[in-house]
């Protein structure tokens, strides 16, 4: 072991360990010369000493891990010293003393990585401090901008990725803090910042993540005017356009919120891809269409629902098996919208029933779950349930919730 680190772990594990110096009358002594000056010179002087590549590339990385485990000990300190009673002094002095020697290991495991990138283990999970610093940052960012939806959407990934995952590594590690750096600097000039200029960012940034990617084609959808009675917004003119600017963004090389899966661009191409293809066969079924005459008897079924009602509730209905799962949402909706008509006379078309399908709005949500527990009470009447009914309308009801 580096000499330097051999000291370090003998001040963490005993002068700095606040159960030892609870039960010493005397101040913790601070252990001089430990600093990352010193460990860098007396690494370099060792690794000059391996002439075999597998062996240096094993020191450096042992190396890594200790530093590593030491930072993780001051935590466990540092944790221990806030709830310990210990005299005023005592205490600011191992606070102190920690905070030195965290510092001293986050240069030395910095200096290892950027002398060393191609021996390092970026795989390796980081010190719980380096978690914490990001954690820190994204609040402070966070509670300047918390009007923004997007937003919430990257710190539930963050929340989701760093509170559910014990083991992160260092290339999670450097993609976050890249990502926070960049939100900040387009950030500094608030009022000219939009959500298109996060949204472009993001995909540069390779955030694929499945809420992002749901978010950013509604936003699209919404935003940009694309609806079918929109008579002064062409929906396959909008979506090309939004097509050519998505293909010039430039991908930061290198970068993934979720390494090995889809990448973001790619994934948001092939929606708008679909959204292109869709509309395109809309035009030409509405074309085809136009020259067929319905017969007069052929009535259509009223439903005394809203378009975004009728939607959620065909959700449900695919979501709980009521439906066949395998159906096709587009082909779902072209039939639903051909047979069905809503008491507000709205504009039942199959894009206006697509979007309502995928939309999230907990007071649509509130008022299809009363009405389902209305159809529980009306069969209750004549039969009571079984169990196995009881279960399945309460799991219908329960993916109502869940789309809240």
């Amino acid at each position: 072991m580096n000499p330097i680190l051999k000291r370090l772990q003998d001040a963490i594990y005993n002068q700095l360990d606040p159960l030892v110096a609870a039960s010493s009358e005397k101040l913790p002594s601070f252990p001089t010369k430990l600093s990352s000056q010193s460990f860098q010179q007396q690494f370099m002087d060792e690794y000059q000493t391996l002439t075999c590549k597998n062996t240096q590339a094993t020191y450096i990385e042992n190396t890594q891990l200790i530093c590593v485990h030491l930072l993780d000990k001051i935590q466990t300190h540092r944790s221990q010293i806030t709830t310990m009673e210990l005299p005023g002094q005592k205490k600011n002095k191992l606070v102190t003393h920690c905070s030195v020697l965290e510092n001293t290991l986050i240069e030395c495991i910095e200096f290892i990585l950027d002398l060393f990138p191609h021996y390092s283990n970026h795989l390796q999970k980081i010190p719980a401090i380096y978690k914490e610093q990001l954690h820190q940052q994204l609040e402070i960012f966070i509670q300047k901008n918390k009007n923004s939806t997007l937003l919430s959407i990257v710190v539930s990934a963050f929340h989701q990725k760093y509170h559910d995952n014990e083991t992160l590594n260092y290339i999670d590690y450097q993609y976050w803090k890249k990502l926070i750096q960049k939100l900040e600097q387009i950030h500094e000039n608030p009022n000219q910042v939009t959500e298109t200029d996060i949204m472009y960012l993001l995909i540069r940034f390779n955030f694929n993540h499945e809420g992002f990617h749901e978010y950013i084609m509604q936003y699209f959808a919404t935003q940009n005017g694309i609806i079918e009675s929109d008579r002064h917004h062409d929906p396959l003119e909008k979506w090309t356009q939004i097509l050519k600017k998505i293909l010039l963004l430039q991908e930061q090389q290198g970068m993934a919120l979720n390494p090995g899966m889809a990448r973001c661009k790619k994934t948001i191409l092939q929606c708008i891809r679909y959204e292109i293809k869709f509309n395109n066969q809309l035009f030409q079924n509405k074309k085809s269409m136009a020259t067929i005459d319905k017969p007069e008897n052929e009535a259509p079924i009223l439903f005394n629902l809203s378009v975004s009602q009728l939607g959620i509730l065909f959700r449900a209905m695919v979501k709980t098996d009521m439906i066949d799962t395998k159906v096709n949402v587009t082909n779902l909706t072209e039939k639903i919208s051909g047979i069905a008509r809503t008491a507000q006379k709205e504009d039942l078309s199959p894009k206006n029933l697509y979007n309502a399908y995928h939309e999230y709005n907990p007071a649509v949500i509130d008022i299809i779950k009363t009405r389902l527990l209305e159809m529980v009470r009306w069969l209750q009447k004549f039969r009571p349930l079984h169990c196995a009914q009881a279960m399945f309308l309460e799991q219908l009801c329960d993916i109502v919730i869940v789309m809240q």
